[in-house]
């Protein structure tokens, strides 16, 4: 089931409509975006979201992967290293962006 939920993260919208199309007899599919269609493929094969594994414990993830990036940069401002630093805070920016984008598809 895990592996399934992933699969419907990383494909496109073109490619859920498609599944949506499959399953169930929606209307509007053509107008809807990435996170209705999730809800509905989440709904209609009875996928959980919040088990061990689903959005909310990778969000988790996602946040302590922040903070230890975060460790990381207080230590190389301390040694000056500017190329680090940004590294690190694309590195940053990237996670937070996951974690909104995880957090819009927990609460469908």
């Amino acid at each position: 089931m895990e592996e399934e939920l992933k699969r419907f993260e990383n494909m496109m919208v073109k490619e859920l409509r498609e599944e949506v199309k499959k399953t169930s007899d929606h209307t509007g599919i053509h107008a809807m975006k990435k996170e209705e269609l999730l809800k509905i493929l989440i709904k209609d094969r009875g996928l959980s979201t919040t088990k061990e594994g689903g959005p909310i414990d990778l969000k988790k993830k996602l946040k302590r992967k922040i903070k230890e990036l975060k460790q990381k940069k207080i230590d190389a401002e301390q040694n000056k290293d500017r190329k680090s630093i940004q590294l690190l805070l694309k590195s940053i920016n990237r996670l937070k962006k996951k974690t909104r984008k995880v957090a819009r598809t927990a609460s469908a």
